[in-house]
């Protein structure tokens, strides 16, 4: 996991030799004794052979966010890299009032949780407001997006703006061919013309898509009735 050769009792043993000298070079107060203690487990990573930059990625929380109206296999596919690169990766639903969505926060909520249950370190909650001001707010590392191709210049752009409000700069992750055409607004228009989307979209996520349709018809037909009527 760390990317040596070394294995995870050798580097628990040279860990705590290191620990010790951090701990010895310190002097009494609790700030100086964090950081000996911090310094010494690098010291033993050293010494076993594992660079620190996995163990400082490691410690990272990072932020994803997006409308997920609803969340696609693509969304979860970045998901799971980002996890596996970082210590926490944040999922955050942001809320724009002026826009019309198909399922409410409180739904787009559920369903990540529940796509990324399996993932032991996401976690999910909503925003309202600019991305910068939550990123301060909770202490983001950095910011990951999915990138599809086309996506470049407008994310750039969005990246550029996050950078300078915040001094968080943002990760792309390069979409996986297999999702790179894929966005929650396509998945919709699929799903209300009758198209299989099973390969696109988590179980759970596809059935709530196709009953919201069927509940969405029924009011387009009561509607229809009632001004006949």
């Amino acid at each position: 996991m760390l990317g040596c050769a070394c294995d995870e009792q050798e580097v628990t043993d040279r860990g705590e030799v290191g620990l010790l000298e951090g701990e010895s070079q310190i002097g009494g107060r609790a700030d100086e004794f964090l950081v000996g203690r911090q310094r010494g487990v690098e010291i033993g990573y050293e010494q076993a052979g594992v660079s620190l930059q996995y163990l400082h990625l490691g410690e990272a929380t990072v932020e994803c966010t997006g409308s997920f109206d609803p969340v696609t296999n693509g969304h979860l596919n970045v998901f799971e890299r980002a996890a596996a690169q970082f210590d926490e990766l944040v999922v955050t639903v942001m809320v724009n009032a002026s826009k019309k969505t198909m399922f409410t926060i409180d739904e787009r909520i559920e369903m990540l949780r529940e796509v990324t249950a399996g993932i032991g370190n996401v976690r999910v909650t909503s925003w309202q407001g600019l991305l910068a001001d939550f990123v301060r707010a909770e202490g983001i590392t950095a910011i990951v997006k999915g990138l599809r191709c086309g996506d470049l210049d407008y994310e750039l752009s969005m990246a550029r703006m996050n950078r300078a409000l915040t001094d968080v700069d943002t990760i792309f992750v390069a979409s996986d061919p297999t999702y790179g055409f894929l966005s929650s607004s396509l998945v919709k228009e699929v799903a209300a013309s009758g198209g299989d989307l099973s390969d696109l979209l988590q179980p759970a996520v596809h059935n709530k898509l196709l009953e919201r349709l069927v509940e969405l018809q029924v009011g387009w037909v009561l509607e229809l009735g009632g001004e006949d009527g």
